[in-house]
């Protein structure tokens, strides 16, 4: 009666519903075109300022990634002291039509899909790059990340996806692959080659004197018989949400009154439950892949993951994955051991996921559990994430032991390389949760991803009476489940601060901390996997009116 009782809470929010934002912006471009160096001259005859500039203009044109370098030469033949202004005019329009036809675009799902999408300027090289590692460290280049690109190589007869004995077997296709591409594609130039062990992908870094979609085609023409699939990497944008920031307080959970999504799907009840088991529970990793996590806030202190085989800051890679000092996680943004967030929107999913409860804040909810713990994966910045970033936080996740994803980002195009990413994730138990998306659409008519891969558990988000948010995709084939998702306090940027904010990316953790404290507390005796928890949940959750039989 019990656990029939935790699965009708757990699966509360159950009901289906989904769609795809449309996005615009670009890649930051590489071509580079001068203009003019605007001069001020003195009035005549007073002794004033009077510059001359050689040339007067500059004007270059390249349709690729290109450095180029121009010496100009100012002078001032007045008396007075003078300041000049330059101007450079930046023509993308050419780079905006590749990006156009080949980049799947990704959006963090916020409350707001009309806010200004920004770029991303060239990333820090690094002098040797990790190959063939475990994990595998990215290795950098100074453009875009239009010079990377994503592949597999084509299995054997009768191999699987790339785990156990196949693992090797891959690593010697990878390899190969990038032995063959270099001596028999003329002009390719791969700078770092990167096999994620855990995922089966190949990322290899290509300088950036090329034409993409040129290397792109020479690579999937001459290779076609090898592999699986082929593609650019692609930048991700996401809107940033309106949100209302709050100083915390010493009152007990002094915000839990506001917290109406943990009481609609019954956690306190569940809480009350499990805490009454005398069974143990077990430890779980949930992996959030957003913008990083305040892992110092008052609400998130303990939840982190710890990296069990790495000593911190001694610049040494101790557990032999690749990365030096991830003690709590890893920053594929800016290759660093430190995934602290940099926008608030990764805070806030870890804080509805396991904020603790400990008299002040908020509690997420898994937050009665000190046995689930946040992994930290930065990908995303406020300006967007790319999908490579993406595929190396999820192959982190499953190589350190992350059973369960919490992904409150998406995109309408489809990417092979990421879907492979979450299906191989899967193929070694793994849930992968996702935001259904904030387009109010249809995700049966028009696809989000990763939401309409196979098996990944896709949220939307319902308000305060039960109904479907008017921002929320739906869709009957494609979204497995609702969870509430408007005007959700949780952790935000700072030791101490609290947000509102209203998504589908709210929605996502909750589900996603609602599965880990089921699985920490009942899932081995319960079920044998989380895919056969996630049919469960699916199975017991309230189906409402609205939902018109879904």
């Amino acid at each position: 009666m019990r656990v029939l009782a935790l699965l009708a809470f757990a699966a509360a929010f159950g009901l289906l519903v989904g769609a795809a934002p449309e996005v615009d912006g670009a890649p930051p471009s590489e071509d580079l075109s001068h203009g003019r160096v605007l001069s001020d001259d003195g009035p005549s005859g007073d002794g004033g300022s009077v510059i001359t500039v050689s040339p007067a203009a500059v004007d270059i044109e390249d349709d690729r990634p290109s450095v180029h370098r121009q010496t100009l030469e100012l002078s001032n033949t007045g008396s007075k002291p003078l300041t000049a202004r330059l101007a450079l005019r930046f023509d993308t329009a050419k780079r905006r039509q590749l990006a156009d036809q080949q980049t799947p675009m990704i959006v963090h799902f916020g409350d707001d899909p009309a806010k200004t999408r920004g770029t991303r300027s060239g990333r820090r090289a690094q002098e040797e790059p990790e190959k063939n590692a475990s994990v595998s460290k990215p290795t950098n280049v100074t453009c875009s990340h239009v010079g990377r690109l994503l592949l597999r190589p084509r299995r054997g007869p009768g191999e699987g996806a790339a785990v156990g004995e196949s693992r090797r077997l891959a690593q010697d296709r990878s390899r190969r692959l990038a032995r063959r591409l270099e001596s028999e594609v003329e002009g390719l130039n791969i700078t770092g080659w990167q096999h994620l062990e855990f995922l089966g992908i190949d990322i290899a870094e290509l300088n950036c004197s090329f034409d993409p979609d040129d290397i792109l085609n020479r690579v999937r023409n001459g290779f076609a018989a090898d592999l699986e699939f082929v593609e650019l990497d692609s930048k991700s944008y996401f809107p940033i949400q309106d949100s209302s920031t709050m100083a915390s307080s010493s009152i007990p959970d002094a915000l839990w009154q506001s917290q109406w999504g943990m009481r609609r799907v019954g956690l306190p009840e569940a809480w009350q439950d499990l805490e009454a088991r005398s069974d143990p529970a077990e430890t779980v990793i949930v992996a959030v892949l957003d913008t990083g996590v305040t892992m110092n806030h008052e609400d998130l202190v303990g939840r982190t993951w710890t990296n069990p085989n790495e000593v911190p800051n001694n610049g040494i890679d101790d557990d032999g994955n690749g990365l030096v000092d991830d003690v709590h996680g890893y920053d594929f943004v800016d290759n660093d051991p430190d995934p602290s967030d940099s926008d608030g929107h990764g805070t806030h999913c870890a804080g509805v996921i396991a904020a603790n409860q400990n008299s002040i804040g908020i509690s997420g909810a898994a937050g009665a559990n000190t046995n689930i713990k946040i992994m930290p994966l930065r990908f995303l910045t406020g300006t967007g994430g790319y999908t490579s970033d993406a595929i190396l936080s999820l192959n982190y996740a499953v190589a350190m032991g992350a059973t369960i994803s919490s992904n409150s980002w998406g995109g309408t195009t489809r990417s092979e390389a990421l879907e492979a990413a979450v299906r191989s994730a899967q193929d070694v138990g793994h849930l992968f949760i996702a935001a259904a998306g904030n387009s109010a659409s249809n995700n049966d008519f028009q696809a989000e991803y990763p939401c309409n891969y196979d098996d990944v558990l896709c949220v939307a988000a319902t308000e305060s009476a039960e109904a479907l948010a008017p921002y929320s995709n739906r869709g009957v084939q494609s979204v497995n489940i609702a969870a509430p998702g408007s005007d959700i306090k949780s952790c935000y940027l700072g030791a101490s601060s609290y947000s509102t904010l209203s998504g589908t990316s709210m929605a996502t953790p909750l589900v996603a901390g609602s599965v880990a404290l089921v699985w920490s507390w009942l899932g081995n005796r319960l079920v044998t996997s989380l895919q056969d928890l996630r049919s469960l949940m699916l199975e017991s959750a309230d189906r409402l009116s609205w939902t018109n039989g879904w």
